[in-house]
């Protein structure tokens, strides 16, 4: 069921983003993290490259879906899962890079900016990441 709800959303996004070439932010939860224990130093660390832009990203607290688009799609999307090894995602290289690749193939990418497990806020570390 959960499978055929993500299809149903990923075909809802490509359909609303087929107009014009654009990049999108769009939250994934908005509530903490279920389960969480309330700890108020953990919060999103972001370091950045020699270039100033976003390399990677951990203590992910709010999960983000970054949409893509082409100038001129052709009606395909992938998601993509920058890894990490689960301590940190490597947004540019894993993420931004790969879906400006795609785009100059003209395919949509949608890149998940997903929570990661941590000892620090979580009892049962298997449903930060979901």
């Amino acid at each position: 069921m959960k499978i055929k709800l993500i299809i149903i959303m990923f075909a809802v996004f490509i359909t609303n983003f087929s107009m014009t070439a654009q990049t999108e932010i769009i939250p994934l939860w908005k509530e903490n993290i279920p389960g969480a224990m309330n700890n108020s130093s953990y919060t999103e660390k972001t370091e950045y490259n020699n270039n100033n832009t976003v390399s990677r990203i951990s203590q992910v607290t709010k999960p983000t879906l970054t949409v893509y688009q082409p100038e001129k799609p052709n009606g395909s999307g992938i998601l993509i899962f920058p890894g990490g090894g689960y301590s940190y995602l490597s947004i540019d290289k894993e993420g931004k890079k790969v879906a400006e690749w795609l785009n100059s193939q003209s395919i949509t990418a949608f890149v998940v900016k997903y929570r990661l497990p941590s000892d620090a806020i979580m009892q049962n570390k298997s449903t930060g990441p979901l």
